[in-house]
């Protein structure tokens, strides 16, 4: 593949983590800019961001109010995009609910 066809599947690829971090009230260009220079990076980040758009789900807790039903969702949502392995999830759905909410 020459260097034109990567830059061009890089800056698609961008795309990705900047639309996510757009919904969630983040600067596209700058995400676009980040998610095409280190794509997997910029699409976990992105995924766990939290959401200043002021369009979320009025049910999602603030950041400083988090339940452990709040982490074992974005845990879930990293499991399946495959950003973490069946193992960790487990490990670290284990490891919250221990903790329970006192501790978030």
């Amino acid at each position: 593949m020459n260097w034109i066809g990567i830059l061009v599947a890089a800056s698609l690829l961008g795309l990705i983590p900047a639309s996510i971090a757009s919904k969630k009230g983040r600067d596209f260009s700058i995400w676009w800019l980040y998610g095409t220079l280190i794509f997997i990076v910029a699409l976990i980040h992105a995924i766990f961001l939290e959401d200043y758009s002021g369009s979320g789900n009025a049910n999602m807790t603030t950041s400083s109010t988090k339940t452990t039903a709040d982490v074992l969702l974005k845990f879930k949502e990293a499991l399946d995009i495959e950003a973490v392995t069946q193992e960790e999830y487990v490990s670290l759905s284990e490891y919250y609910k221990n903790v329970g909410d006192n501790k978030l």
